[in-house]
């Protein structure tokens, strides 16, 4: 199923720019949550083609949930492609923002939390 109004054009850009951790191009439509997830799990398919790791939740303070006008916190998929060791370390990187969240990732049927932190601005 494809969504009305973004272009499999626009979807690979997107996918390509997360995949690369650059600006995702801006696109002016309106989408309703049911449609927002669709989109975003066609991405992720476009992004991940191996498949994807786990899932995370997003946006879970309630400060960030007013400034978005949310009233709870999104999901998001966790890419097969992007999982580090347990051990590794991110090198110190000037104006680099780190995001920690707890994630969710399921192995076969068991389902275990760990916690997550992502990279943002300059590799």
């Amino acid at each position: 199923m494809s969504s009305v109004g973004l272009s499999e054009g626009v979807k690979n850009d997107i996918a390509e720019a997360i995949r690369v951790h650059s600006p995702i191009p801006e696109i002016n439509i309106q989408l309703d949550l049911a449609e927002a997830y669709r989109v975003q799990h066609e991405i992720t398919a476009l992004r991940s083609p191996e498949g994807t790791d786990g899932i995370k939740a997003g946006v879970t303070a309630k400060a960030a949930q007013e400034y978005f006008g949310l009233e709870h916190a999104l999901i998001a998929s966790l890419y097969a492609s992007s999982q580090h060791d347990a051990a590794a370390s991110l090198p110190y990187v000037p104006g680099r923002k780190l995001e920690c969240e707890l994630a969710v990732r399921r192995i076969g049927k068991i389902t275990g939390l760990f916690s997550c932190c992502q990279a943002y601005g300059r590799s």
